[in-house]
């Protein structure tokens, strides 16, 4: 393997992303902070304010402490006092639109063309640095599809995105150094990840020679990087006997060698949600994405077995159905299927704070010492709105969110609500992407 000048820095980025920096830190959590943060991305946006200006059927209706849900939200109607949801939030200040691209890269670095360090691993390497995995990144069928600019949501440096693992065995067995299933050898694995260290290692000590000063300082950085991987390869066994968490097993129902064959979405993406759960619980990490698919996806929903939606013998897959008119009319069948699609994806959102909640912590559970977002890169998907975004923040951030409330802002840009959560988590974070200047009012206690 020869690594070239214009591929190191995409490719060292991409390697590090997944590094914990065990020695950088000392342990961060503190009272009074959120232990962790998930974010929770689904595509393609919500049924929102439609094109001829029919009221979003997404966001919240009422007042700040007394407000009803629409039927996309329905599902969290038993979690409705354990979240924040926040009407007038926007995607990009001073522009009321753009494509699915744009959105996908905006919304985790706060910045246009992702030219920013995204939020999740921003608070990876730094309330994160102390954990075993400082980041855990999970997908659902996200690594294919007809999306190329922003397929990815995770970026360890501006422009820089890594992609997420689709495959929860892999996974599992790249977390627990185990077999999801205890018949599968994930030693194996491990061997061969260090054969790739070692080699990686010794291309970018021979590349060093042909860099520039600052091209040079960002080899040291990586090659410090490949170091803590080598260290964390060789001590997992270890760390893993030492979690103290249930058992370590993950059921991945129907899952074969068809790993993006609709069918198997369901499956796979509770295999997901429970893996990231089980990682968090076992204290081997506390920032986690879960991203579902990518923008302008081609998932056909229809085929997801055992769900409202199985209808095979008619594929109106996700974006497509997004653009379901300038109306909300029931009798569309794209709008049907758009509006039955997302309540799906909240329906899942509630599963995982439904296995949150059910594992006691402390003096309540790990939902009340959590922050979980759910999100999407556009808010009404036919007219790909930044305005008025579909944000819902989860849990009680171990004391430090005001959950069970409605927020009204007026078009105050999402980056502040990155910082807001980041000093939730503990993290001096003030400034934030492009226009990230301070904290979102209402939200911390």
């Amino acid at each position: 393997m020869k690594i070239s000048r214009r591929s190191f820095i995409s490719q060292s980025a991409a390697l590090s992303s997944t590094l914990p920096f065990w020695k950088s830190r000392p342990l961060w959590a503190q009272p009074n902070t959120a232990k962790r943060i998930i974010f929770f991305y689904f595509p393609d946006g919500v049924v929102g304010t439609s094109e001829s200006g029919t009221q979003s059927l997404w966001h919240a209706e009422g007042n700040e402490t007394s407000f009803s849900l629409g039927t996309q939200l329905a599902p969290l109607i038993p979690y409705q006092d354990q979240c924040l949801f926040l009407n007038g939030i926007s995607l990009a200040v001073g522009g009321s639109a753009g494509g699915h691209p744009d959105g996908a890269m905006r919304l985790f670095t706060g910045s246009k063309d992702a030219n920013h360090e995204s939020i999740d691993q921003y608070l990876a390497r730094t309330v994160g640095a102390a954990s075993p995995w400082r980041h855990l990144y999970l997908g659902v069928q996200s690594n294919q599809g007809p999306a190329t600019i922003g397929k990815h949501l995770s970026y360890p440096s501006a422009t820089n995105a890594v992609p997420p693992q689709d495959d929860p065995r892999v996974a599992f067995c790249d977390l627990f150094a185990q077999s999801y299933d205890g018949v599968a050898e994930c030693e194996d694995m491990r061997i061969t990840q260090k054969k790739s260290i070692d080699s990686a290692m010794v291309e970018l000590e021979e590349l060093r020679s042909q860099l520039g000063v600052l091209e040079s300082q960002k080899l040291e950085r990586h090659l410090e990087a490949l170091n803590e991987l080598q260290y964390r390869n060789d001590t997992l066994t270890s760390t893993i006997q030492q979690a103290q968490c249930t058992d370590k097993e993950l059921d991945v129902g129907s899952l074969g060698s068809n790993l993006y064959d609709p069918a198997v979405y369901p499956d796979t993406l509770k295999a997901q949600i429970d893996l990231m759960v089980l990682g968090m619980e076992c204290d081997l990490t506390r920032v986690g994405v879960i991203q579902n698919s990518h923008h302008t996806s081609a998932l056909a929903m229809n085929r997801f077995l055992g769900t409202p939606m199985y209808n095979p013998s008619n594929d109106i897959p996700s974006h497509e159905a997004s653009h379901y008119g300038a109306n909300h009319d029931d009798n569309n069948p794209f709008y049907a299927a758009f509006l039955q699609q997302r309540i799906w994806w909240v329906e899942q959102f509630a599963y995982l704070l439904q296995e949150l909640q059910s594992r006691p912590e402390g003096n309540g559970s790990m939902l009340d010492n959590s922050i979980v977002v759910l999100c999407s890169e556009v808010s009404d998907g036919n007219t790909h709105s930044f305005d008025n975004m579909p944000f819902v923040i989860a849990g009680n951030g171990g004391g430090m969110l005001r959950s069970g409330k409605l927020l009204e802002y007026n078009k105050k840009p999402h980056a502040d609500l990155w910082i807001t959560l980041a000093q939730a988590m503990g993290e001096n974070l003030s400034q934030f992407g492009e226009d990230g200047s301070g904290t979102l009012e209402g939200i911390l206690s």
